[in-house]
């Protein structure tokens, strides 16, 4: 059973500009990356870390049900810009 939860948090992040950290069971196991859509089943995720480097930037979609556990920033807890120094966000304003 999919959460209601989980789909709310992630169509959230999408009016945000937000980033989700994901834990799957299978590779690429976690990654984190920009909520692009979501569906009733699924999630759309443009890989930023965590995945090799000839598959970021790559959109990754996957079913809700195969997300093992997951985090989607706020303007409060960001997930770590692990390739710039400076974390820019522009669409922090909620």
């Amino acid at each position: 059973m999919i959460s209601e939860t989980m789909r709310n948090d992630f169509a959230s992040a999408i009016s945000f500009c937000r980033r989700a950290l994901v834990v799957l069971p299978s590779f690429p196991f976690f990654f984190v990356g920009k909520v692009k859509k979501t569906t009733s089943s699924y999630v759309t995720i443009n890989a930023e870390f965590g995945v090799a480097q000839e598959l970021r930037g790559k959109d990754f979609r996957i079913r809700f049900d195969a997300i093992r556990a997951y985090f989607v920033e706020t303007s409060k807890h960001k997930i770590p810009d692990c390739f710039n120094e400076e974390d820019n966000h522009e669409c922090w304003e909620e």
